[in-house]
């Protein structure tokens, strides 16, 4: 898969559903990634997806995902939120229990041009 630089947020969602994301770099560029299961599971299959290979660790619930970061890819945030009418509403506190990091509030802002018509909102 090849995304265009315009298109930088990837929803395997459907709207009106809680939703978790990943805020990653890939090639230096930003990405927010929004879909279903566990953060790590999100991880892999972005990953995948696009052929960007990693290495995996292991997760205090037993699994094994994608590290945080790989040589062509930077994980700097993780968020949960729900999309709905086009606005991913994220939890400003959540942070994910299987690698410990929060929504990354500088990652957001760099990613709100490319999101087209979707919008981001942070909650209280």
């Amino acid at each position: 898969m090849r995304l265009e630089k315009e298109s930088r947020l990837i929803v395997k969602i459907e709207e009106c559903r809680s939703a978790k994301g990943i805020q990653l770099y890939i090639e230096n560029e930003p990405f927010l990634v929004m879909g279903s299961g566990y953060h790590g599971e999100i991880l892999d299959g972005i990953l995948d997806e696009m052929k960007i290979s990693y290495s995996k660790k292991n997760l205090p619930d037993g699994s094994s995902h994608a590290e945080l970061e790989g040589k062509k890819y930077k994980v700097v945030g993780m968020l949960k939120g729900v999309i709905i009418d086009k606005e991913i509403k994220i939890a400003k506190y959540d942070v994910s229990a299987h690698y410990g990091i929060g929504p990354n509030k500088k990652h957001l802002k760099e990613i709100e041009p490319y999101l087209g018509e979707y919008s981001v909102k942070l909650l209280n």
